[in-house]
């Protein structure tokens, strides 16, 4: 009996990963998760998943931290979710200039939030303390950047930008 494989929890899918994901049949199961999203497999809040502990093998979060008020609590969830050795790819508007990351839930006027966190809905811009966060909340945390993995050629191809991924495993 071979193993089966790996079980996959997509947040908020971009449509090529999705598409791409769902094709492949060497995965587990895949499942996509938004609040709201009429697409998606399930609706979910990400800071109180209605899932069992250890459901996962990987999440996949790219670009929703920041829209979450609460992304602390979002990322103690998305460990609970994870088995055992499993890993979350999360990705985040960074800004590496920034001494710590830019957060104030008096902002909401759309026009300031698009100045100071980059966009009208994110609710905070990162600095390089995401590191930090994301190894608070248990995980074990690396950096990677898709250009030391992947060549010039590819990066193009698949319109790569060379933003960090965080690789964190439970």
């Amino acid at each position: 009996q071979g193993k089966k494989g790996l079980d996959v929890l997509h947040f908020s899918p971009e449509w090529s990963l999705q598409t791409r994901l769902r094709n492949d049949t060497g995965l587990g199961k895949y499942v996509t998760a938004d609040l709201s999203a009429p697409e998606a497999d399930i609706h979910l809040d990400i800071t109180s998943m209605t899932l069992p502990d250890g459901s996962f093998d990987i999440v996949l979060c790219s670009h929703v931290l920041e829209h979450i008020p609460a992304d602390r609590q979002a990322m103690k969830e998305i460990a609970r979710v994870l088995r055992p050795g499993g890993v979350a790819y999360i990705q985040v508007p960074l800004n590496d200039a920034l001494a710590e990351t830019d957060e104030d839930p008096s902002v909401t006027d759309p026009h300031e939030r698009e100045r100071r966190f980059g966009q009208f809905d994110h609710v905070r811009m990162y600095g390089p303390d995401i590191e930090d966060r994301l190894r608070n909340t248990g995980f074990k945390v690396t950096a990677v950047r898709p250009a030391s993995v992947v060549g010039e050629g590819e990066m193009a191809r698949y319109g790569l930008w060379d933003d960090v991924i965080w690789r964190c495993q439970r």
